[in-house]
């Protein structure tokens, strides 16, 4: 049965993460770090400068170079107020990507109630690593990586989300499921599934290739971008906070959406609807 938000509630979801993008943004600025908006974030700046109207979280890309650098140094100066949530730091989390997430909040999404992270109210942060020029070589990197990312989500968890409902989606937990308890059964742990998959990420960096991608998402070619067509990046407008966005992000997004400017019906006006949702502190204030 699908859950929708209350109007207030999404809206105040939407202003704690539009608080946590600002003073990312001034972390950025303040160590030169290049970020830039993607996906449905992406999406939101130039269709709606600002959120999706039913979207609860926001995306943001790094360059490898960029993240990592972003990781040691918020370690030392976000902890205050911030949980760093990511594979390194929390065997269990079963993605290749951060989220810098607002303590004293809980947004635990259904998938993850079963681990034992911090979760909170958060933004998502997506390392981009090289591809390789070869195309051929390209495409076997990225399903590679992109089938042992998946194999890292079900040594963590047995039942990802998946977009199928009904008799479909029960098939397909059922294999999830085998597929977890027989990772358990061989003791593989997910820590030496993530360095494989980060191992395999990052395989083509420092060699002046002409493309980044991030492999580990529903499609491993979605987030594929041309150097060309991300740089230099320009400035857009996310609800009145000024936004970096790929040069030519339109390019990005007909890749992910199709025709992005033609709003979806509302079946398919999707969001992470959360199994735990607490403000904590910040309940009350907008």
């Amino acid at each position: 049965m699908e859950k929708y938000y209350k109007q207030s509630d999404l809206k105040k979801i939407q202003n704690l993460e539009l608080n946590i993008l600002k003073q990312f943004i001034c972390f950025c600025d303040k160590h030169k770090l290049t970020y830039f908006l993607i996906a449905g974030s992406a999406l939101g700046a130039v269709r709606h400068k600002g959120f999706i109207p039913w979207d609860d979280d926001l995306d943001i890309g790094m360059p490898r170079k960029d993240y990592e650098k972003f990781l040691t140094i918020a370690e030392t100066e976000l902890t205050d107020k911030y949980h760093i949530i990511n594979a390194e730091k929390y065997d269990t989390y079963p993605l290749l990507t951060t989220q810098l997430a607002l303590k004293e909040t809980r947004f635990v999404v259904e998938n993850f109630k079963t681990l034992n992270i911090p979760f909170g109210i958060y933004l998502d942060i997506f390392p981009f690593d090289d591809m390789c020029d070869n195309n051929k070589k390209a495409v076997k990197h990225a399903r590679k990586t992109w089938f042992w990312g998946k194999v890292q989500i079900l040594s963590c968890i047995p039942r990802p989300y998946v977009s199928f409902k009904g008799f479909q989606r029960s098939c397909i937990w059922v294999v999830t499921t085998s597929a977890y308890y027989f990772l358990k059964l061989l003791h593989i742990h997910p820590n030496r599934l993530y360095k494989k998959t980060k191992q395999l990420s990052v395989r083509f960096n420092g060699q002046n290739n002409k493309r980044i991608n991030f492999f580990c998402d529903t499609n491993c070619l979605s987030n594929m971008i041309k150097l060309k067509e991300l740089y230099p990046l320009k400035k857009g407008e996310f609800e009145g906070v000024e936004v970096n966005l790929p040069n030519k992000v339109e390019a990005h997004l007909t890749r992910l959406y199709g025709d992005y400017m033609v709003m979806p019906p509302v079946e398919k006006r999707k969001n992470h609807y959360p199994y735990v949702l607490d403000f904590g502190e910040y309940d009350g204030k907008e």
